[in-house]
């Protein structure tokens, strides 16, 4: 990953969070944890917080949990 596109996660919100419950503490290490969770359908799709929750999710769910994760950094 570009090393300009990686940052340091904060507190800044709940996904956040969530990531550095997990020990995930660049944008780097989520995205590569977000990547090698498998593809499966989310409970409900539109609510791409599940992707952790649930361990998985589709293109579009993982792609808008991290966008969401860079708004709030």
């Amino acid at each position: 990953m570009d090393k300009y596109c990686n940052f340091k996660l904060t507190t800044a919100g709940i996904l956040s969070n969530q990531c550095l419950n997990l020990n995930l503490t660049t944008f780097t290490d989520v995205c590569l944890f977000i990547k090698n969770l498998p593809y499966g359908r989310n409970t409900d799709r539109s609510d791409y917080t599940l992707v952790l929750k649930e361990q998985k999710g589709t293109c579009s769910t993982k792609h808008a949990f991290l966008k969401q994760l860079a708004i709030e950094n």
